[in-house]
């Protein structure tokens, strides 16, 4: 229940859209040798989305068809003070904007994404300050423009503190157990810097996890590095956000999730990549409901391009009275995306894809292409 991936190399990845940055230490990180030490990575892109043929329930006032352009742009930093003792941040410029409506470069403003200080013991790695939070990792992994609907069990940027402990012994598996706590950041840290634009919740919003104080809590398990399965790796993790101090929080959020990945080499030039999660929250939105998600997807890369394939379904149970007591239109959501990604050697990525969707009733198709630029050092 923690993001799983510290700054990557310069060199720029098709699969990658957007910066994740882990608080614990990756032990296959080698040491540098002169403290301190700096390490960052730039990635800007250009977003063209076409949403058209949306259908919503009767009343909705969606209009059939829009047009958006948005930049993003997001710069993060790694400072290595010792070889121990570590400072990371992240900050992000983009649009704000969520109305169903042509647009082009409007509400735009930066902020403050992560923040947090990590401490190496060796095995075990403590941290603390803001970083991303999620069940599995289909909202930071995952290839393509679509993660399905993991935006749900995704908190970007929450406020806590934990550890990680990692074993390998000689002839072994990789082990790593993440334990941590957090809530949601509704301070001031949480804020747009120009505007305040709704980039987080504010207390009286509401929404699991979103407390005055670490209330939220959870642990996962990961296995890599297993011998006679190379490329394969997994993990479990459970959680329990705490509920919120809205007036429409009715209960918490109890969650749990499995995660499955295989990645392996088809021949010199051709790799595949096979990834499979599911995702079940009780207590969801802090209403008397159920949901369970699934997320698969496969990608196909060929020297310098990847290929990917997503399908998401999300399955909602009432626990007390009927869904749509809960505010719900529907016990069924679906989606699924084509994308396909070509990267240079200098550091630009040209992506394309396609989306269809339908949640809670409304339906729409998407066709989105992004210039993405990435740069940085180690």
């Amino acid at each position: 229940m923690l993001a799983g991936h510290a700054i990557g190399p310069s060199a720029a990845r098709a699969s990658q859209s957007e910066i994740i940055l882990d608080p614990a230490v990756d032990p296959a990180i080698a040491p540098h040798e002169t403290y301190p030490h700096v390490s960052g990575q730039f990635i800007g892109y250009i977003e063209n989305a076409h949403f058209y043929d949306v259908k919503g329930p009767e009343g909705s006032g969606l209009p059939s068809s829009w047009n958006t352009v948005d930049p993003f742009m997001q710069g993060a930093i790694v400072a290595k003070l010792t070889p121990a003792l570590a400072i990371s941040g992240l900050a992000e410029f983009r649009s704000f904007a969520t109305a169903p409506e042509d647009r082009a470069f409007e509400q735009l403003d930066g902020q403050l994404r992560n923040l947090f200080v990590t401490y190496d013991a060796g095995h075990t790695t403590l941290f603390a300050g803001k970083f991303e939070v999620g069940y599995g990792e289909a909202w930071q992994t995952v290839d393509g423009i679509y993660s399905g609907f993991s935006g749900d069990y995704s908190y970007p940027g929450s406020l806590g503190l934990g550890a990680r402990w990692s074993w390998k012994n000689a002839d072994s598996a990789r082990h790593t157990l993440t334990s941590i706590v957090f809530k949601r950041d509704n301070t001031i840290f949480g804020h747009t810097w120009t505007k305040d634009y709704p980039a987080l919740p504010q207390l009286e919003d509401g929404g699991p996890g979103n407390t005055h104080g670490l209330q939220s809590g959870g642990i996962a398990y990961d296995i890599s590095d297993i011998p006679g399965l190379p490329g394969l790796r997994g993990g479990i993790a459970v959680g329990r956000m705490a509920r919120g101090d809205g007036e429409a929080d009715e209960r918490g959020e109890t969650g749990m999730s499995v995660t499955v990945n295989y990645d392996t080499p088809l021949s010199e030039t051709w790799g595949l990549r096979l990834f499979a999660e599911a995702v079940y929250l009780r207590g969801y939105m802090g209403r008397q409901a159920a949901a369970t998600d699934t997320v698969l997807s496969a990608s196909l890369s060929h020297g310098q391009m990847l290929y990917t394939l997503t399908a998401a379904r999300r399955d909602l149970n009432a626990i007390q009275g009927s869904l749509a007591d809960q505010g719900f239109v529907d016990n069924n959501d679906w989606g699924w995306s084509a994308t396909a990604a070509y990267q240079t050697d200098f550091g630009l990525i040209v992506q394309a894809g396609f989306l269809r969707q339908q949640e809670q009733g409304v339906a729409f198709n998407q066709a989105l292409l992004r210039l993405i630029y990435q740069t940085g050092w180690q």
